[in-house]
Protein backbone atom coordinates (compact mmCIF):
# COMPACT_ATOMS: atom_id res chain seq x y z
CA UNK A 1 0.00 0.00 0.00
CA UNK A 2 1.26 3.34 -0.59
CA UNK A 3 1.03 4.71 2.74
CA UNK A 4 2.03 2.34 6.11
CA UNK A 5 -0.89 1.44 8.02
CA UNK A 6 -2.06 -2.00 10.11
CA UNK A 7 -3.80 -4.47 8.64
CA UNK A 8 -7.59 -3.12 9.94
CA UNK A 9 -6.34 0.14 8.39
CA UNK A 10 -7.74 2.13 10.91
CA UNK A 11 -3.93 4.00 12.07
CA UNK A 12 -0.88 4.22 10.71
CA UNK A 13 1.83 1.45 11.56
CA UNK A 14 4.18 2.52 14.28
CA UNK A 15 7.20 3.02 12.51
CA UNK A 16 5.10 5.21 10.05
CA UNK A 17 4.40 7.66 13.22
CA UNK A 18 8.05 7.79 13.98
CA UNK A 19 9.50 8.80 10.91
CA UNK A 20 6.98 11.66 10.47
CA UNK A 21 7.11 12.37 13.85
CA UNK A 22 11.14 12.97 13.29
CA UNK A 23 10.72 15.16 10.44
CA UNK A 24 9.25 19.05 10.08
CA UNK A 25 5.38 18.86 10.29
CA UNK A 26 4.12 21.32 7.10
CA UNK A 27 1.48 23.21 9.87
CA UNK A 28 -1.62 23.27 10.99
CA UNK A 29 -3.57 20.69 8.62
CA UNK A 30 -6.69 23.55 8.71
CA UNK A 31 -4.34 26.51 7.23
CA UNK A 32 -2.63 24.22 5.13
CA UNK A 33 -5.36 22.32 3.00
CA UNK A 34 -6.27 25.73 1.54
CA UNK A 35 -2.61 25.75 -0.24
CA UNK A 36 -1.24 22.29 0.18
CA UNK A 37 -3.93 19.97 0.13
CA UNK A 38 -1.60 17.23 -1.08
CA UNK A 39 0.84 17.27 1.90
CA UNK A 40 -2.17 17.94 4.13
CA UNK A 41 -3.39 14.69 3.03
CA UNK A 42 -0.49 13.03 3.10
CA UNK A 43 0.77 14.04 6.47
CA UNK A 44 -2.92 12.90 7.62
CA UNK A 45 -2.34 9.54 6.15
CA UNK A 46 1.10 9.44 7.77
CA UNK A 47 0.26 10.66 11.29
CA UNK A 48 -3.30 9.11 11.85
CA UNK A 49 -5.02 12.63 12.00
CA UNK A 50 -8.70 11.83 11.33
CA UNK A 51 -11.07 12.99 14.65
CA UNK A 52 -11.37 15.90 12.28
CA UNK A 53 -12.84 14.71 9.18
CA UNK A 54 -16.43 13.27 10.53
CA UNK A 55 -17.20 16.60 11.87
CA UNK A 56 -16.02 18.11 8.72
CA UNK A 57 -18.76 16.19 6.97
CA UNK A 58 -21.31 16.72 8.82
CA UNK A 59 -20.83 20.66 8.99
CA UNK A 60 -20.74 19.96 5.09
CA UNK A 61 -24.14 18.31 5.39
CA UNK A 62 -25.53 21.45 7.16
CA UNK A 63 -23.72 23.67 4.41
CA UNK A 64 -25.53 21.77 1.68
CA UNK A 65 -28.58 22.56 3.28
CA UNK A 66 -28.31 25.72 2.67
CA UNK A 67 -27.54 25.90 -1.22
CA UNK A 68 -30.53 27.26 -3.36
CA UNK A 69 -30.48 24.21 -5.23
CA UNK A 70 -31.49 21.89 -1.82
CA UNK A 71 -34.09 24.69 -0.74
CA UNK A 72 -35.51 24.28 -4.62
CA UNK A 73 -35.68 20.47 -4.51
CA UNK A 74 -38.49 20.09 -2.36
CA UNK A 75 -40.20 23.24 -1.34
CA UNK A 76 -42.33 23.88 1.09
CA UNK A 77 -43.87 26.76 3.02
CA UNK A 78 -41.10 28.76 4.78
CA UNK A 79 -40.81 28.67 8.70
CA UNK A 80 -37.41 28.94 10.60
CA UNK A 81 -38.44 26.27 12.57
CA UNK A 82 -39.14 23.45 10.05
CA UNK A 83 -36.18 24.68 7.59
CA UNK A 84 -34.16 24.47 10.90
CA UNK A 85 -35.45 20.63 11.50
CA UNK A 86 -34.07 19.90 7.94
CA UNK A 87 -30.69 21.16 8.36
CA UNK A 88 -30.29 20.09 11.82
CA UNK A 89 -31.19 16.92 10.94
CA UNK A 90 -31.42 16.16 7.59
CA UNK A 91 -28.25 17.48 7.20
CA UNK A 92 -26.83 16.13 9.39
CA UNK A 93 -27.45 12.77 8.56
CA UNK A 94 -26.48 13.43 4.68
CA UNK A 95 -22.86 14.75 5.91
CA UNK A 96 -22.82 11.81 7.48
CA UNK A 97 -23.93 9.28 4.91
CA UNK A 98 -21.34 11.05 1.77
CA UNK A 99 -18.66 10.42 3.99
CA UNK A 100 -18.53 6.40 3.33
CA UNK A 101 -20.66 6.45 0.29
CA UNK A 102 -18.64 8.78 -1.64
CA UNK A 103 -14.78 7.77 -0.84
CA UNK A 104 -15.98 4.50 -1.40
CA UNK A 105 -17.05 5.49 -5.13
CA UNK A 106 -13.79 7.74 -5.29
CA UNK A 107 -11.77 4.52 -4.56
CA UNK A 108 -14.10 2.56 -6.90
CA UNK A 109 -13.89 5.20 -10.21
CA UNK A 110 -10.10 5.87 -9.29
CA UNK A 111 -9.39 1.86 -9.54
CA UNK A 112 -10.90 2.08 -12.97
CA UNK A 113 -8.50 4.66 -14.14
CA UNK A 114 -5.56 3.08 -12.53
CA UNK A 115 -5.44 4.49 -9.11
CA UNK A 116 -3.93 2.63 -6.03
CA UNK A 117 -6.01 3.99 -3.30
CA UNK A 118 -8.92 2.24 -1.07
CA UNK A 119 -11.47 3.75 0.65
CA UNK A 120 -9.85 4.61 4.13
CA UNK A 121 -7.41 7.26 1.70
CA UNK A 122 -9.79 8.48 -0.22
CA UNK A 123 -11.98 9.19 3.06
CA UNK A 124 -9.10 11.06 4.05
CA UNK A 125 -9.12 13.09 0.63
CA UNK A 126 -12.36 13.68 0.61
CA UNK A 127 -13.14 14.67 4.46
CA UNK A 128 -10.11 17.44 4.37
CA UNK A 129 -11.32 18.91 1.29
CA UNK A 130 -14.68 20.24 2.51
CA UNK A 131 -13.55 23.06 4.73
CA UNK A 132 -14.23 25.59 2.28
CA UNK A 133 -18.08 24.79 2.43
CA UNK A 134 -17.82 24.03 6.01
CA UNK A 135 -16.59 27.90 6.22
CA UNK A 136 -19.53 29.09 4.38
CA UNK A 137 -21.67 27.58 6.86
CA UNK A 138 -20.95 30.14 9.47
CA UNK A 139 -21.87 33.01 7.11
CA UNK A 140 -24.86 31.34 5.51
CA UNK A 141 -26.38 30.15 8.88
CA UNK A 142 -26.65 34.28 10.16
CA UNK A 143 -27.69 35.42 7.21
CA UNK A 144 -30.27 32.48 7.31
CA UNK A 145 -31.54 33.37 10.36
CA UNK A 146 -31.58 36.90 9.88
CA UNK A 147 -33.37 37.44 6.24
CA UNK A 148 -35.09 34.33 6.09
CA UNK A 149 -36.82 33.26 2.87
CA UNK A 150 -35.00 36.38 1.27
CA UNK A 151 -31.60 34.58 1.74
CA UNK A 152 -33.06 32.29 -1.54
CA UNK A 153 -35.75 34.94 -3.12
CA UNK A 154 -35.24 38.24 -1.99
CA UNK A 155 -38.70 41.00 -2.44
CA UNK A 156 -38.00 43.02 -5.27
CA UNK A 157 -38.89 46.11 -2.48
CA UNK A 158 -34.66 45.31 -0.94
CA UNK A 159 -33.94 47.23 -4.39
CA UNK A 160 -35.13 50.43 -3.62
CA UNK A 161 -35.42 49.79 0.48
CA UNK A 162 -32.12 47.96 1.75
CA UNK A 163 -30.05 47.62 -1.59
CA UNK A 164 -27.01 46.54 0.93
CA UNK A 165 -29.22 43.18 1.83
CA UNK A 166 -29.34 42.49 -1.77
CA UNK A 167 -25.57 42.96 -2.52
CA UNK A 168 -24.98 40.86 0.52
CA UNK A 169 -26.95 38.49 -0.33
CA UNK A 170 -25.86 38.49 -3.94
CA UNK A 171 -22.45 37.92 -2.89
CA UNK A 172 -23.04 35.72 -0.36
CA UNK A 173 -23.99 33.37 -2.90
CA UNK A 174 -20.92 34.05 -4.81
CA UNK A 175 -18.89 33.28 -1.97
CA UNK A 176 -20.64 30.34 -2.29
CA UNK A 177 -20.32 29.31 -5.40
CA UNK A 178 -16.14 29.69 -4.78
CA UNK A 179 -16.79 27.63 -2.13
CA UNK A 180 -17.92 25.00 -4.03
CA UNK A 181 -15.28 25.37 -6.50
CA UNK A 182 -12.60 25.34 -4.24
CA UNK A 183 -13.76 22.08 -2.52
CA UNK A 184 -13.94 20.48 -5.62
CA UNK A 185 -10.27 21.72 -6.68
CA UNK A 186 -8.91 20.68 -2.92
CA UNK A 187 -10.66 16.86 -3.31
CA UNK A 188 -9.06 16.62 -6.84
CA UNK A 189 -5.24 17.66 -5.87
CA UNK A 190 -6.14 14.94 -2.43
CA UNK A 191 -7.44 12.00 -5.45
CA UNK A 192 -3.74 12.56 -7.44
CA UNK A 193 -1.97 12.26 -4.14
CA UNK A 194 -3.74 9.33 -2.37
CA UNK A 195 -4.38 7.54 -6.24
CA UNK A 196 -1.22 8.51 -7.58
CA UNK A 197 -2.42 9.60 -10.94
CA UNK A 198 -2.64 12.86 -12.72
CA UNK A 199 -4.63 16.32 -12.19
CA UNK A 200 -7.32 15.39 -15.21
CA UNK A 201 -7.70 11.64 -14.08
CA UNK A 202 -8.46 13.18 -10.51
CA UNK A 203 -10.98 15.54 -12.08
CA UNK A 204 -12.55 12.42 -14.29
CA UNK A 205 -12.69 9.82 -11.34
CA UNK A 206 -14.53 12.55 -8.99
CA UNK A 207 -16.62 13.26 -12.08
CA UNK A 208 -17.48 9.75 -12.53
CA UNK A 209 -18.12 9.24 -8.63
CA UNK A 210 -20.63 12.61 -9.11
CA UNK A 211 -22.38 10.67 -11.60
CA UNK A 212 -23.15 7.55 -9.86
CA UNK A 213 -23.86 9.66 -6.92
CA UNK A 214 -26.48 11.43 -8.73
CA UNK A 215 -28.29 8.64 -10.35
CA UNK A 216 -29.73 6.93 -6.61
CA UNK A 217 -30.44 11.15 -5.65
CA UNK A 218 -32.58 12.24 -8.42
CA UNK A 219 -34.75 9.26 -7.58
CA UNK A 220 -35.13 10.39 -4.08
CA UNK A 221 -35.70 13.87 -5.33
CA UNK A 222 -38.09 13.05 -7.96
CA UNK A 223 -39.69 10.51 -5.27
CA UNK A 224 -40.24 13.45 -2.81
CA UNK A 225 -41.54 15.93 -4.73
CA UNK A 226 -44.49 13.70 -6.05
CA UNK A 227 -44.89 12.86 -2.31
CA UNK A 228 -45.74 16.19 -1.54
CA UNK A 229 -47.19 16.75 -4.89
CA UNK A 230 -44.79 19.47 -6.08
Amino acid sequence: MPFSRDPLHSKPSQLSKSIIHASDSIGNPFFTIWFQPAGTVREALETGNHDPEALLAVLFGLSLSLLPAAYEAVPFEFSPMLYGMRIGIIGAALGGILLYTIPALLHWTGSWLGGDADSFETRCAYGWSLLPMVCILAIGLPLLLRLGEGLYHPPRGWAQTAPWLLYGVHAYHYLENAACLWTTCLLIAGLREVHHFTWWKGAVCLALALFLLGIPAAGVIVACRLALGV
